[in-house]
């Protein structure tokens, strides 16, 4: 087997590849004497016993690394742009990556970390011996670098920690250990760069165990794919760029886009789902693998409830979202919560609390599988009400949900149309710029006219009403109610259209996979 020496831009040897497999100096160390072609010299250096070994730098190494990555990894994700600002801009605090299970957030900073750093220092703390291990010594030695030197030495087996902007710690499933948790604050006094993870943030938010490191935190939320990553995958993104949303560009852009968007509905934006569709093209098995993702994500969630009948309504929650959303009642928490803890009952024909069906969608919207919808009462932006109304964050997670449960065609489709919307909208309310108010979309109600959704546009205070239609029609009369009584300065019809303006000049239709990408619209 070929050994080549690892090394750092000082010189010293980092470690070893054998063939491609890589070992810290320390690991090779406590084992040179029995691997072939090396040995130990007297004063405790590993040494070759056949000649001078080849030589990569560490850079080189990470740089294939990356390319690894990137290859069985091959969808480009926005987020490196944001890795970069917060690298650039804010190192002096950790980056806090949040977002669902299997939405790439190891895979995306390691992509960033080895195509930007020398030295990478991965820490899983999912595996408990170095859980173990991470919590006794930061526990026991009250200095970071020293706990942070020793850690990495003993449990990862590299020869040293180094110090210096050129290094990245990566914390992996930051919410497996409250005492890691606690420690954030104290890694702002390294030099090196730190940035941690976590999928089941219900956990830190709903613990009191977990403090929160205020102020001390660059804080970024990895999502499913947008419809501008999903069409990048499928290489359309300079279609869906220079594409019109009033029907003057080519007939043949419309079409393709129409199929992408028509897609995403079917398998929505997990990473790993869109590129088993592209090596396979068959929808039925991406069905599958989400269907998959979504039995481990409740099995690993089950994990943090303590007994049964919470673990049981847990499982009952996603079935009800479903069918809460298709009640189409916009206007109150209660009503959402109620009807959801009505289903359960039904279900699960217990007692159920709404404090418990509470506590089991709040695990799910930390957790990035659910999404609130705040709600502007009596279409009046100054009356906001939180948390009004849920979405499913990802359209292919529904889709599978829908298949399951048995929903009819036609309520499927207006189902899936407006979730996907939510999901753009969502990507917009969430931009480090703020270009409309409001952490999170927002639909309105007054009287008995409801409306999908109302953005208010922040430079110019202008308030857009949308309406989603699955399928081309005439104007909802909710709309149409909002423009006419002058609650909304432009109404906005999202449907499979080419686009164009109505006869009104405030109101227009857009493609609906246009509706975030394109905004303000005109």
């Amino acid at each position: 087997m070929k050994i080549t020496r690892v090394k750092f831009s000082n010189g010293d040897t980092a470690g070893f590849l054998f063939g491609t497999d890589y070992a810290g100096y320390r690991t090779v160390l406590t084992s040179a004497s029995s691997i072939e072609g090396l040995t130990v010299d007297k004063r405790g250096r590993i040494r070759s016993t056949s000649g001078t070994l080849p030589e990569m730098t560490m850079r080189q190494y990470n740089s294939l690394r990356s390319k690894s990555l990137k290859e069985e990894n091959p969808i480009t994700r926005d987020i490196q742009t944001s890795f970069a600002t917060w690298k650039h801009n804010s190192p002096n605090t950790v980056l806090y990556l949040s977002g669902a299970r299997q939405v790439g957030k190891t895979t995306e900073l390691k992509k960033f970390a080895y195509s930007n750093y020398e030295q990478v220092l991965y820490v899983d703390l999912s595996q408990e011996q170095i859980r173990t291990a991470f919590e006794g010594i930061i526990s026991e030695i009250k200095v970071p670098f020293l706990a942070l030197n020793l850690f990495i030495t003993v449990s990862l087996g590299e020869r040293y920690f180094w110090n210096a902007p050129s290094t990245i710690l990566l914390i992996d499933e930051i919410q497996e250990s409250p005492t890691v948790y606690n420690y954030i604050r104290s890694l702002l006094s390294l030099k090196c760069h730190v940035a941690v993870t976590g999928s089941y943030l219900g956990r830190v938010i709903m613990s009191d165990k977990f403090f929160v490191p205020a102020g001390s935190t660059y804080d970024l939320e990895l999502q499913p794919l947008s419809f501008k990553e999903f069409c990048r995958a499928f290489n359309a993104e300079t279609t869906l760029d220079k594409i019109d949303v009033f029907g003057k560009s080519d007939n043949n852009d419309y079409v393709t886009l129409t199929q992408l968007y028509e897609l995403q509905l079917r398998i929505g934006g997990y990473p790993a789902v869109v590129q088993a569709y592209k090596q396979t093209g068959d929808v039925d098995s991406c069905i599958r693998l989400i269907a998959n993702l979504l039995s481990r994500f409740t099995d690993e969630s089950s994990r943090y409830f303590t007994d049964d009948k919470s673990k049981l309504i847990f499982k009952n929650v996603y079935r009800a979202a479903v069918f809460e959303q298709l009640s189409e009642k916009k206007g109150t928490a209660k009503l959402m919560t109620d009807e959801i803890t009505n289903f359960v009952k039904q279900d699960t024909k217990l007692p159920v609390s709404r404090n418990e069906v509470n506590s089991a969608i709040s695990w799910l919207v930390y957790s990035g599988v659910l999404g609130y919808c705040d709600l502007y009462n009596n279409g009046d932006v100054a009356q906001l009400l939180q948390a009004r109304r849920l979405y499913f964050r990802d359209c292919g997670l529904l889709s599978y949900l829908i298949r399951l449960h048995g929903v009819d065609v036609a309520s499927a489709k207006g189902l899936l149309a407006e979730t996907f919307v939510y999901n753009e909208l969502y990507r917009l309310h969430k931009k480090a710029v703020p270009i409309v108010a409001n952490p999170v979309p927002c639909c309105s109600v007054k009287n008995q006219y409801e409306l999908d959704f109302l953005l208010v546009e922040c430079l110019t205070g202008k308030k857009f009403g949308i309406e989603v239609k699955s399928n081309k029609g005439t104007a909802p009369k909710s709309l149409s109610y909002y423009e006419e009584n002058g609650l909304i300065d432009v109404a906005v019809i999202a449907e499979r259209t080419r686009g164009g303006k109505s006869e009104n000049r405030n109101s227009i239709r857009i493609p609906i996979y246009t509706v975030a990408e394109k905004f303000p619209y005109i």
